[in-house]
């Protein structure tokens, strides 16, 4: 068996309020805070994963905070979307809805690639898909 080398650990997003952030990706997509890293001169970092606790964490999202940053910060067009694997669209599209998150494509169904699919917007404005494969 080959070693791996290599592997993604985290996407990093700046945001000017990390509570609002962990409102969305803990509190409704259920990462859980796995991490935090004070850089000092007012600069934090929060880990956020689904690994349990005391197992190698997958990729997950590292929230950069600056809290001497006193403007909004500007998506550049290479950015495109975070991907989260659901397996229940539906359910999760109305716990988002009424959580008041702005869905911007509601569930679609893709039959040649036997997946559903549904677009939602973060606190923050990144675009963020869910995405169901059918079973067969």
């Amino acid at each position: 068996m080959v070693e791996r080398q290599i592997r993604l650990d985290y996407v990093c997003l700046n945001v000017p309020d990390v509570e609002r952030a962990c409102g969305f990706y803990v509190d409704l997509l259920g990462m859980s805070r796995q991490g935090f890293i004070d850089l000092g001169n007012g600069v934090t970092e929060t880990l956020l994963g689904y690994a349990p606790v005391g197992k190698e964490p997958g990729a997950g999202i590292l929230l950069m905070h600056d809290a001497k940053r006193d403007k909004p910060y500007e998506r550049g067009s290479a950015f495109s979307r975070i991907l989260f694997n659901v397996t229940d669209i539906a359910g999760m599209i109305e716990k988002l809805q009424a959580a008041g998150v702005r869905i911007v494509t509601p569930p679609t169904v893709a039959e040649s690639q036997n997946l559903v699919y549904a677009l939602v917007k973060d606190p923050d404005g990144f675009l963020v898909e869910l995405l169901e494969l059918r079973r067969r």
